[in-house]
């Protein structure tokens, strides 16, 4: 209803349409929509508030849906680092997922420790590639293949065939061949769970189902090594990368983050009980507890054994290294915080401790195998 600048004056001071004063606004949720400067010499006052405002006013406080939140997000933004904030989410909590993480770990800028230790790792991994790679440069296809001598006083000839591998693969239709099969495909199936399960194809962002990914890949080329020579080297080249990320997904989840989250993190009964059903689902039996039973039977019994040597520990840590730019660069950005306890923005001694036990996993992994894997072990 349009009132004169006199009116106006009198809802402003609490007044009624009488002039008389009462102390308060005559109406329960009333607002003035206010001119611009230049102005005119009404104003609408809403007694009652119009149903398609108030129905717009509670669209805007809804929670988006994740196809809507996914609108203002574009995996390109990754790569913008000039335009956009390193944060890209509000918060730094992927559609408030994250909410739980402590704010500190999800915002703000890195811990210069962080920064420093980064920069030394990356360092020292490229200097280490070097020497593996132009001074002991024969050692890792050493350990799988010899290249006859086609020197003049040498035995092989230049027609003869350069490469003889070392090791031999179980033959087509043997037992440990059928097991490499049937496995190949019960891995695969277990995939396509996961792929058309509630995350799809997210849950690939994640150390645990990569793991299962490289196990599944490896079972794969042990089927194939028989037949094919490029499928032999490739199942070597990631012998031991399987074996180690199997090794620390196994024991990680089971004796470090699944206690800690079900004694520490679950407050009630039944989050106890929901958390204890999510454990031992299927899905996550598979890729958490039966990962370690596939990992020995692939690397240890289905394969020929040999011993472990410098470049197979490398590889295992360069793609450590690879992921943890992947979770550093991509995931930290997006606000998907899956192991906060690596966060970059934590303390010095928290970064020292977390990302250097890593390495030392990484480290003490690599003798335990190396010992099992010795050609006359048992």
């Amino acid at each position: 209803m349009p009132i004169t600048r006199s009116r106006r004056k009198a809802a402003m001071v609490g007044g009624n349409d009488n002039g008389t004063s009462n102390g308060t606004v005559p109406v329960e949720r009333s607002h003035v929509e206010a001119t611009t400067s230049a102005g005119s010499s009404t104003v609408p006052v809403n007694e009652k508030e119009d149903p398609h405002q108030a129905h717009h006013n509670s669209s805007n406080d809804r929670k988006p849906t994740m196809e809507e939140y996914m609108q203002n997000l574009s995996p390109w933004d990754v790569f913008n680092v000039t335009t956009k904030p390193w944060v890209l989410v509000d918060d730094g909590s992927f559609y408030g997922y994250f909410d739980w993480v402590p704010r500190e770990l999800r915002v703000g800028p890195w811990s210069l420790s962080a920064c420093a230790y980064l920069f030394v790792l990356v360092y020292l991994i490229a200097l280490s590639g070097v020497y593996l790679l132009y001074i002991e440069q024969r050692s890792w296809a050493d350990a799988w293949r010899t290249i006859p001598d086609t020197s003049p006083h040498g035995m092989g000839g230049p027609g003869d065939n350069p490469t003889q591998f070392l090791l031999k693969y179980p033959a087509v239709y043997s037992t440990k061949w059928w097991y490499h099969t049937l496995t190949t495909l019960w891995t695969l199936y277990v995939v396509k769970l996961i792929y058309y399960g509630p995350v799809s194809y997210k849950a690939w962002a994640t150390y645990t189902v990569q793991s299962w990914t490289l196990l599944t890949v490896r079972h794969l080329l042990c089927t194939l090594a028989p037949v094919y020579d490029w499928a032999l080297v490739a199942a070597e080249m990631i012998r031991f990368p399987v074996a180690c990320s199997v090794t620390v997904t196994f024991c990680v989840w089971n004796f470090a983050l699944a206690p800690f989250c079900y004694f520490v993190g679950m407050k009630t009964p039944t989050e106890k009980r929901n958390f204890l059903k999510f454990v031992t689902s299927f899905r996550l039996t598979q890729i958490h507890v039966f990962n370690i039973v596939f990992c020995v039977a692939n690397v240890y019994w289905a394969s020929p054994r040999r011993t472990l040597v410098a470049m197979d520990l490398y590889v295992a840590i360069l793609s450590v290294l690879v992921y943890m730019i992947w979770y550093l660069g991509v995931l930290d950005r997006f606000g998907i915080h899956l192991y906060p306890v690596f966060s970059p923005r934590a303390g010095p001694l928290i970064v020292f401790v977390t990302w250097s036990g890593v390495l030392g996993m990484y480290l003490g992994t690599f003798f335990v195998w190396r010992a099992l894997l010795q050609p006359d072990s048992l």
